[in-house]
């Protein structure tokens, strides 16, 4: 087994144990990198994997937090809805792993993210939705 399976392995297992919490910060890059005796860009490709499996999200400059997901299928379980209200209850909201998908845009486009765009739209999108629609036999 990789060294990176084993340290998504253990967080998966600090988890499940509730050794790591909601809230509490993941253990360090620095920290795994000495306990499983690898490479801290072994323990950053773990990191990504699990923040692609949306376990945990990125702060940056702060580290690795843990995603609650268990807390949101609890409220939405045990709690009645008032469907009279314009607004959903806030506490089934799930603020942290939006906060998670704008940082992640934004790193990724940070590079453009101000920068004037093509009139005709964003190039990579026009590619993928051409492709979607020859699949329909619709050429543009």
């Amino acid at each position: 087994m990789s060294k990176y399976r084993e340290i998504v392995e253990f967080i998966n297992d600090e988890i499940e144990s509730r050794n790591i919490e909601h809230g509490e910060k993941m253990p360090t890059i620095r920290e795994l990198s000495e306990k499983f005796k690898c490479s801290k860009q072994t323990v950053v490709h773990a990191y990504e994997k699990l923040q692609g499996d949306h376990i945990v999200y990125s702060i940056p400059q702060s580290g690795y937090y843990l995603v609650d997901k268990k807390e949101i299928h609890e409220s939405k379980k045990n709690k009645v809805i008032d469907l009279l209200g314009g607004s959903p209850d806030e506490s089934i909201l799930p603020y942290e792993e939006f906060q998670h998908c704008l940082n992640q845009a934004i790193e990724i486009y940070k590079a453009s993210l101000f920068d004037y765009s093509s009139p005709k739209g964003l190039q990579s999108l026009i590619e993928i939705l051409k492709v979607h629609f020859e699949e329909y036999q619709i050429f543009l």
